[in-house]
């Protein structure tokens, strides 16, 4: 069954994050205007939300999800970074145990990040298939509730609220909204929710050339995985399409590149 994303539900987890994240500015780009013939540009600056990321707004709206009972018994998280500061931050808001699962190879700084906020760090194996066995080995012993960084449409909906914030800044309609696209949470969520705010808004992905998971998904007419090629963007480093993802890419992406 193929699941789309309303933008009652972006609403809902709009209203529900409100009280743990903020509103991030939104701000001319004049200098890098100069360099795209004088296009009028704006930055949605997500780097200061809590935690440094958007990660935040979706994290929060699954963990508001989750029920007294399940928080009472903690969540687990597979992540490298930016996702894992956010579950950490918002255990931590809410009172409850959060195991993260991190790369024996992570950053040092991005696993103190994540136990300054209190969590418990777990560095295990090198792949996201090794970080994804542990977790799923930490809910069979505990109880834990997963908090997936990219495959649920809670986090999803969240994430999409960075783009309904945006809009509503904007001084006038914009003509395109550019996104980065990684594993596709965001991308996704942003472009339903740009879609649904105004459907002449032009949605345009960019993801690394080296690691085109969508690119090539969209040409197969199914999600594909592509070989995890070097790139700078370490962050949009992901070599899987998922479906979800996916399938709102391929509705509400007018362009990736």
């Amino acid at each position: 069954m193929e699941q789309d994303l309303s933008m009652q539900e972006i609403a809902q987890a709009a209203a529900a994050i409100s009280p743990y994240v903020k509103t991030t500015p939104l701000i001319r780009a004049e200098k890098l205007e100069a360099l795209f013939d004088g296009a009028e540009i704006w930055l949605k600056l997500e780097n200061l939300q809590h935690t440094g990321s958007f990660k935040l707004r979706g994290v929060a709206n699954k963990m508001l999800s989750l029920t007294k009972e399940e928080l009472a018994r903690g969540v687990t998280a597979a992540s490298s970074g930016n996702h894992a500061q956010a579950v950490s931050y918002m255990a931590a808001k809410l009172g409850t145990h959060a195991s993260i699962v991190m790369p024996e190879n992570a950053p040092q700084a991005k696993v103190d990040g994540a136990r300054g906020y209190g969590a418990e760090v777990i560095q295990y194996g090198f792949t996201g298939e090794d970080r994804d066995f542990k977790c799923n080995e930490l809910i069979a012993q505990h109880g834990y509730s997963l908090v997936h960084s990219h495959v649920d449409p809670y986090v999803i909906a969240g994430h999409a609220t960075a783009a309904t914030e945006a809009l509503s800044q904007m001084p006038q309609i914009p003509t395109a909204v550019v996104l980065p696209c990684g594993a596709g949470s965001l991308t996704s969520g942003a472009a339903r929710a740009v879609k649904g705010t105004d459907e002449t808004i032009q949605t345009i992905a960019v993801e690394p050339a080296a690691v085109p998971r969508f690119t090539e998904s969209l040409k197969a007419g199914r999600p594909v995985t592509v070989e995890l090629g070097q790139t700078i963007a370490d962050g949009l480093r992901v070599s899987k399409a998922e479906p979800i993802n996916y399938r709102l890419i391929r509705d509400y992406v007018d362009t990736v590149l």
